[in-house]
């Protein structure tokens, strides 16, 4: 398989098919089989996957400094987000945590919806809002 930062959907999508019979008869099935069956685009997402996380990785670096201004002189960070989104925000919590060296937290944006202010710890924050595309964070806001 070529190197992971040149992948795309397509090429992890083939590699797949080639390995994976399983994977391969389920991609086989006419588009309207597989969204009768409920998997056409959550098949597609997950080979978005691996080169999606690439490239949100470079698009992170390139907004560094930036971002680094954004949240300059906060105690915490809450970061939010839905569905993978969410995901994405859970999983840069922790490295974001030991960088800062400030509170980090990742609360779903359903939970931030329902619960407004009590989810959120208020005092020298800053609320990372992250979106689908690439999962880059959209807005950084302090209350």
């Amino acid at each position: 398989m070529e190197s992971a930062s040149l992948l795309t959907q397509s090429d992890w999508q083939r590699a797949l098919t080639k390995d994976q019979a399983r994977a391969a008869e389920l991609f086989s099935r006419p588009e309207a089989e597989q969204k009768r069956l409920g998997y056409f685009h959550t098949l597609r997402e997950i080979c978005q996957q691996p080169w999606t996380w690439l490239r949100t990785c470079d698009r992170m670096i390139g907004l560094r400094d930036g971002l680094r201004k954004d949240v300059a002189g906060i105690r915490s960070l809450a970061l939010t987000g839905s569905g993978s989104s969410e995901y994405a925000a859970e999983c840069v919590c922790l490295p974001l945590q030991n960088e800062l060296r400030i509170c980090t937290e990742s609360i779903s944006g359903g939970a931030l919806l329902m619960y407004s202010g009590k989810t959120l710890p208020l005092e020298g924050l800053a609320c990372c809002f992250f979106g689908e595309i690439w999962r880059q964070p959209r807005e950084v806001v302090r209350p």
